[in-house]
């Protein structure tokens, strides 16, 4: 069974060319973005090559490559269903893109090239900051060199540059959330039903996320979702079994408690999406053919109509707090990026070209 997070945290940006830049620059751009929260200083580098960045404990990689990655990392993204529909025109950018960035955030393991691959699992406050402190690196490369299309491996899907900023997506929560749709057909009603499971959640939770089918717009489906999600991730506290979790943009999702079967090989929390709450912006393109059958449906248990209330990340704290050396980590790393962004844009360090 794998381990619920993933070793580390590893992007590839696509490009059909791109300036290779020099990482001294691009350390100093950094320092710019964490402040006096995260020391950050560069270990090793080959300037167009490779880069070694320590960043208050946490390493980072950034391998810069002239040559295109295997096919066959992508196959896992381009075969999913949310991924044609988001993007329909992925399959092509893969097949042509010609460079790549890669950067893998973890720990002194990437000090070793020999080591073995890690197989424990980090635990969920260590695994949040490698994943907002590689957001926030990955942002800044974007800034330079603006790649085709990007693949966040620990979701697998493919993104394009701006779903990283955090005005489109200020939780995170649509990075690391890739839903795995599924359909048995329509309802008696001619609406197709769909349903997911939110593979990353175990990731940011602890607890894997299925979502049952339902006829509801999936674009106001997956953000009532992301919004549960985010909530667990601030309560730490699972709602009661069975009970109506109300959230404040008017959706009401039941959950329960369901152990492993053959739908996830954990215990896992099983969502029925009662209202989805207020419109999305931005719909989803149209479903299109080729969805999963969908798995069998759980015995319905008797639901306790408890109502619980959660906060959707709109609402988040927005202090920036983040120490690893000697102190708690805080997993709220992501928000140095958008109170030192514009900062950091606003000056000139968007020529970072090697010589």
């Amino acid at each position: 069974m794998p381990p619920i997070r993933p070793a580390k945290v590893e992007t590839a940006l696509l490009y059909l060319d791109y300036q290779p830049f020099a990482y001294a620059a691009f350390v100093d751009r950094l320092k710019l973005i964490f402040g006096d929260d995260i020391p950050v200083a560069l270990v090793d580098h080959r300037d167009g090559s490779f880069g070694l960045i320590n960043a208050g404990g946490i390493l980072i990689k950034i391998s810069q490559n002239q040559h295109p990655l295997a096919l066959a990392g992508f196959q896992g993204a381009l075969t999913s269903c949310y991924t044609k529909m988001q993007h329909p025109e992925a399959e092509g950018i893969v097949q042509a893109h010609r460079k790549t960035i890669f950067v893998t955030v973890g720990d002194d393991s990437l000090l070793r090239p020999d080591a073995p691959s890690g197989s424990q699992s980090p635990g969920l406050v260590l695994f949040s900051n490698r994943v907002h402190i590689a957001r926030l690196v990955v942002s800044q490369i974007v800034a330079l060199n603006r790649p085709e299309l990007i693949h966040w491996c620990p979701s697998d899907q493919l993104l394009k540059p701006e779903q990283l900023s955090p005005a489109e997506d200020p939780g995170g929560l649509a990075l690391q959330i890739h839903p795995s749709l599924f359909s048995s057909g329509v309802d008696e009603n001619g609406s197709q039903k769909i349903g997911f499971q939110a593979f990353g959640s175990e990731h940011v939770t602890g607890h894997h996320v299925f979502v049952e089918e339902t006829a509801f717009a999936l674009p106001a489906v997956i953000r009532a979702v992301n919004d549960f999600i985010s909530s667990l991730t601030k309560t730490c506290e699972l709602p009661k079994n069975g009970s109506v979790v109300q959230l404040k943009s008017g959706a009401a999702l039941r959950v329960t408690q369901a152990v492993a079967d053959c739908r996830f090989p954990r215990n896992y929390l099983l969502v029925e999406v009662l209202q989805p709450g207020r419109a999305t912006i931005g719909a989803l393109k149209p479903v299109g053919q080729g969805l999963q059958l969908a798995p069998r449906r759980a015995r319905d248990t008797a639901a306790d109509r408890t109502i619980t209330r959660a906060v959707p990340p709109a609402h988040r704290d927005l202090t920036p707090l983040f120490r690893v050396a000697g102190l708690a980590a805080i997993v709220m790393l992501y928000l140095v990026a958008s109170q030192f962004l514009d900062t950091a844009n606003g000056l000139d360090l968007t020529t970072l070209a090697s010589n």
